[in-house]
């Protein structure tokens, strides 16, 4: 049986069960081998854009004798998957731009699928502006500890949702957020990124763009203190 890392289990912890699930950016092909073994799911594709990982892949799967389940694929993003193939697809351990740019270079494919797991590295808050922008719904949250890290999780369907303030564009949807025990590390480590910035522009400073970048900085620090305070904790 595959164990995953937090990261990735909290990634599996997401996924429906289903027919068929891709993994865009398999790598080793742990998560789907994971799914398998569990029966979350019946079929994979293990995609990945580098031979590298996908011989990797292709060596776990075959070590795991679940060849007739997983279909291993080369190719950049949803390009290795036809419409209807999977119910849904994971795509984890890249930026969050990277993840646009796959959803919109992979519309036919995205458009059909009934989720998405979606674990950004970096820039969550212009994949969450992003998809509420294109008729996408964030319908859960998570966090995940691994290496001195914190990693954000969203499961994601095909939806409406409001438009996001800033805030809830970077700390994620507050309603998904209740009961995570990570989540006041994960304002509080916000906030040190707020004091950084409001340290690194004089308060006196006589230029317009770093004086309006320094009072956005402390406004929106003091709505993060807020909502340390609403899920109990001080600062």
């Amino acid at each position: 049986m595959i164990t995953l890392s937090p990261r990735l289990q909290k990634v599996a912890d997401f996924v429906p069960a289903c027919r068929a699930a891709a993994d865009i950016g398999t790598d080793h092909a742990y998560l789907p081998l994971y799914l398998l073994q569990t029966g979350r799911i019946q079929q994979a594709v293990a995609s990945d854009v580098h031979e590298g990982p996908a011989e990797r892949a292709l060596a776990n799967v075959r070590k795991e004798q679940l060849e007739d389940c997983i279909s291993v694929r080369v190719g950049p993003g949803l390009s290795t998957l036809q419409p209807g193939e999977a119910d849904g697809a994971v795509i984890a351990g890249m930026g969050g731009l990277m993840m646009i740019h796959i959803l919109e270079e992979g519309a036919d494919v995205a458009d059909v699928l009934d989720w998405l797991v979606l674990q950004p590295q970096n820039h969550a808050a212009e994949l969450r502006r992003w998809l509420a922008e294109h008729g996408y719904a964030i319908c859960g949250e998570a966090l995940a500890a691994e290496d001195r890290q914190l990693y954000q999780i969203l499961f994601v369907h095909h939806g409406r949702m409001p438009a996001l303030s800033d805030i809830e564009a970077e700390a994620g949807i507050l309603a998904c957020r209740q009961g995570d025990p990570l989540f006041p590390d994960f304002l509080r480590a916000l906030i040190r990124k707020k004091n950084f910035t409001i340290r690194g522009v004089a308060e006196d400073t006589a230029n317009a763009a770093n004086r309006a970048k320094r009072e956005k900085a402390l406004k929106e620090k003091k709505e993060l203190e807020a909502l340390l305070w609403k899920f109990g904790q001080k600062t």
